[in-house]
């Protein structure tokens, strides 16, 4: 029989997932309301003003942004849902072609932003891994390293294998984070700045999602930054 400490134990535990189901709840409603809201505000300035093509247009584009930001949000809220109940498809994934097709994706991205992308990886790199997983990590890594930072920047991605333990490396020389919030940046829906989130679409789940996938690679990711200067982030994988 279940004696009266272990029973106790089971209460606190279920209150404690009940508490944190509400919270999840609650900011996601929170999160998905901003968009659809800003719309609102969007369209409703259009259907009252006797507005340009000009200002139409750009209120049309800002519109479209929003609903972009709401279809990431909800994609990453899907990805994060299947995480949770997925276990790793664990293959011999080549770290150089995942990173230069990855390079390929963003290269338009760095182009607009005048951001210089370098890449050095060991040649012959293999990671015992997920690849979608992988996949997922270094996007979101590359995209951050990219939107966070300065007109005329650098990105610098470094993949090498030491001892038993494969090493990715993302460098940039963007807006930093500041030392007191290094710590957080890595919980559910947690932004630095806000501001400068909404404006590049940014949802507070995309190093949420790096970190739970690590976990389930059994990796672990870091960050180092200075505020005004740059971030490093590194992530390890068991080759």
């Amino acid at each position: 029989m279940m004696d009266i400490q272990t029973l106790e134990q089971e209460l606190r535990e279920s209150r404690k997932r009940e508490k944190q189901l509400q919270e999840y709840a609650g900011l996601v409603a929170h999160e998905l309301k901003n968009p659809l809201a800003a719309m609102k505000v969007l369209a409703d300035s259009l259907i009252q003003s006797d507005a340009s093509k000009e200002m139409y247009r750009e209120f049309m584009e800002d519109i479209s942004s929003q609903i972009d930001r709401e279809i990431r949000l909800i994609d990453e809220l899907f990805l994060l849902a299947g995480m949770q109940q997925r276990t790793p498809a664990l293959e011999m994934v080549d770290v150089k072609t995942l990173l230069d097709d990855l390079l390929k994706q963003y290269q338009w991205l760095a182009e607009q932003r005048k951001i210089t992308l370098d890449c050095q990886c060991d040649e012959g790199l293999f990671v015992h891994s997920d690849s979608m997983l992988l996949g997922e990590i270094c996007k979101n890594l590359l995209e951050n390293a990219i939107k966070y930072n300065h007109t005329g920047g650098y990105v610098k991605i470094r993949a090498f294998r030491k001892e038993n333990r494969c090493y990715l490396e993302v460098k940039d020389s963007g807006i930093g984070i500041p030392k007191e919030e290094q710590s957080r940046i890595f919980d559910y829906l947690y932004r630095i700045n806000r501001k400068k989130s909404r404006e590049i679409g940014g949802t507070g789940l995309g190093l949420y999602i790096c970190k739970q996938a690590a976990t389930l690679l059994g990796g672990e990711i870091s960050v180092t930054s200075s505020e005004g200067i740059g971030s490093l982030f590194v992530l390890s994988l068991p080759v």
